[in-house]
């Protein structure tokens, strides 16, 4: 056995599993059954040493801050002591998903005074009830009175910036009632303070539901308008006042229409609407009203012209056919009559160049002429009664008139001069039954008849 001071060493770095060491009972000892294991023991955990390349020596990591101002490592009293910082801890880098520490902060306990407006406060200790907030000025809360009486509501005032706590007034036509928690607007339209401005809207009178009226004293009379647009006009309360017609006019006034006033006088028209261009125009009927049933006449048809007054002339009424311009067919004037279960013919017709008249196709009366005067043009027939010797004269006719003229009573000669006489000048009846049958033609009148009156 050699000497042991021969041996060779052996190094911790080079020491292995092949390193013995002698016993007695030849045995040997195993060097690195000498040495301990090391392990980390938690799953997942960070390892406490580093670097262990020696056996038997071991490399404990050390403990330090990554923040110093979050946390502190310090050594006492052969410890290791973590210290954490809170004033270094700023909140708003911290995931607040799930801890939502800052959820709900305790005013209460936590704040003292009132909390500001610039922190979502209201900058009051106390409000009563009733009170509305509102800003006073920029940044600051205050609470109106105590909102009690009905009605009440804040409305803008220009004049201090603020709101004013008030209630609603009613205007012209506005009725405003304040109930408790409620505002109720009216229109009332029994007085208009101002003309009432349409612009493209109407005025729906809802005759279909009911007679409505524009009345002058709130009954029902003035002007009416039904669902179909037809326009009454009544004067007075009066039962009738439905038509069929676009206009009707109902009331008791004598005069239906008067058109013009005393600052306005100057010839009026009425007149149908021009046709469009290539359409023929509608013509206007003026018609008396129609009996309906029994023995009842029919409505009058007048036109009249206006009476004068001291030495003035009086109205003129004028019949005239339409213009026929330059190219157009000339027309007339036609005066119709009804023969009874007949229809209407023509019994007076006048050209329009007057060159050719028709007489009457048939006409009737008998004028007595009682005394002096003028056998008219109207009556086929003039009865003459003298007084004495009376004067008697005879306008010209129309082309074709015939006049049969006969002496009634004969208190003297009755001497007839027309105005134009074919056969000579006058014509003398002195005694009952005399008679003379005249035809105006060529300009003059011509005996075509009679009995024993002297012509001379």
């Amino acid at each position: 056995m050699s000497d042991v001071s021969k041996w060779n060493v052996i190094s911790k770095t080079s020491l292995d599993s092949s390193h013995y060491v002698p016993v007695t009972g030849k045995n040997k000892f195993q060097l690195s059954s000498l040495l301990p294991s090391l392990a980390t023991s938690g799953a997942g955990s960070e390892s406490l040493y580093v670097s262990v390349t020696n056996g038997n020596q071991l490399n404990f990591k050390g403990i330090k801050s990554g923040d110093t101002g979050l946390l502190t490592v310090a050594t006492a009293s052969d410890n290791v002591v973590l210290t954490i910082l809170e004033s270094g801890i700023d909140l708003n880098s911290c995931d607040n998903t799930t801890a939502q520490f800052l959820k709900t902060v305790a005013l209460a306990s936590n704040v003292t005074g009132q909390l500001s407006v610039v922190n979502g406060g209201t900058g009051l200790s106390t409000i009563s009830k009733g009170q509305m907030l509102y800003a006073s000025a920029d940044g600051t809360l205050a609470a109106t009175s105590a909102m009690s009486t009905n009605g009440q509501v804040l409305i803008g005032n220009a004049t201090s910036g603020v709101p004013t706590l008030a209630t609603l007034t009613a205007g012209d036509n506005i009725a405003i009632t304040n109930g408790a928690g409620s505002i109720s607007i009216a229109a009332n339209l029994t007085s208009a303070g101002a003309a009432l401005d349409m612009n493209t809207y109407n005025i729906n009178l809802d005759r279909a539901a009911g007679q409505s009226w524009v009345t002058g004293d709130g009954s029902d009379e003035g002007i009416s308008v039904d669902a179909d647009g037809k326009v009454i006009l009544k004067d007075g309360t009066h039962a009738a006042d439905t038509s069929g017609a676009q206009l009707s006019l109902q009331g008791a006034a004598a005069t239906a229409i008067e058109i013009g006033n005393d600052a306005v006088q100057k010839e009026y028209t009425i007149k149908v609407q021009d046709a469009p261009s290539s359409a023929h125009s509608v013509g206007l009927n003026i018609k008396g009203g129609n009996a309906t049933s029994g023995n009842t006449n029919g409505g009058h048809l007048t036109i009249k012209g206006g009476s004068s007054s001291g030495t003035g002339t009086a109205g003129i009424v004028y019949l005239e056919a339409g213009d026929p311009g330059a190219g157009g067919t000339e027309a007339g004037i036609q005066l119709k009559t009804h023969a009874a279960g007949a229809a209407a013919s023509t019994a007076f017709a006048v050209s329009s160049t007057m060159t050719t008249t028709y007489k009457p196709l048939l006409y009737s009366g008998v004028q007595v002429l009682t005394g002096a005067g003028a056998v008219d043009l109207t009556s086929p027939i003039t009865h003459i009664v003298t007084t004495g010797a009376n004067a008697l004269t005879l306008a010209d006719g129309i082309e074709g008139q015939t006049k049969m003229i006969i002496m009634k009573t004969d208190g003297g000669d009755g001497t007839l001069t027309p105005a134009n006489f074919a056969q000579g000048t006058t014509i003398t009846f002195d005694a009952v039954g005399e008679s003379v049958y005249l035809l105006f033609t060529n300009g003059g009148w011509h005996k075509m008849g009679g009995h024993d009156a002297t012509i001379a």
